[in-house]
């Protein structure tokens, strides 16, 4: 009996979410437009606060309203094609693209969770020594790929939470944020590329000239 009225309370509060996810545009299409608020605007809002209200009620995998939306804002004449799918032609859905199927080609043939039981053991087999192993790591990491240790520390620490076999947590997550930190913090005091980057973009201004030991010297004060 517990069970079934489990099973109502749940279908009930359902059937609410949905009706908000379908509540929402209809009523921002409502709205009359403006000089300000124009009827793109007005479409922009519809179409992007329901992916966000959907975003948060987690009724169907995020992926489907992450396609949609974008698809939604060609079909409804939003923005053009070209715009709406922009991101794709970067290097970061790419890469994380590739992190996940790193992670998961490791993860079949056993060798994620060898590494990081093989990490586990090395940092004393305690939650904190985990914390302060990935510190270490990013920092040495980071000597050997300046700038790119993110992308082996993302599979590294899924691997750990993994074999701890924990799941959405504080440990998992306080694991996977000190997995972030540790691969990109030491990018502010160790070389990466985006140094060059940003000296040729100061050259391109003015005659700028820095050496890495005096780009190091103000990051430190």
């Amino acid at each position: 009996m517990n069970a079934d009225a489990a099973a109502q309370k749940k279908s009930l509060k359902e059937k609410i979410m949905w009706g908000i996810i379908v509540l929402v545009p209809v009523i921002i299409m409502l709205i009359p437009t403006t000089e300000t608020f124009t009827p793109q605007l007005r479409k922009y809002a519809a179409i992007t606060l329901t992916a966000i209200i959907m975003f948060v009620f987690n009724l169907i995998p995020n992926a489907v309203p992450a396609i949609a939306l974008m698809i939604l804002y060609v079909i409804f004449d939003v923005v053009p094609g070209n715009v709406a799918f922009g991101a794709w032609t970067g290097f970061i859905p790419w890469m994380v693209i590739g992190g996940f199927l790193l992670a998961n080609i490791l993860d079949r043939i056993g060798l994620l969770n060898r590494i990081a039981y093989w990490s586990i053991m090395k940092t004393g087999g305690t939650y904190y020594g985990i914390i302060a192993g990935l510190g270490i790591g990013g920092i040495i990491l980071n000597i050997l790929a300046p700038g790119r240790a993110y992308v082996a520390f993302a599979a590294l620490t899924y691997g750990i939470c993994k074999a701890l076999k924990l799941e959405v947590s504080k440990e998992s997550g306080g694991i996977m944020i000190a997995g972030f930190i540790s691969s990109w913090f030491p990018t502010f005091f160790l070389y990466n590329s985006n140094f060059a980057t940003i000296q040729g973009l100061g050259a391109s201004v003015r005659d700028v000239s820095v050496t890495y030991l005096e780009y190091l010297y103000h990051i430190g004060l």
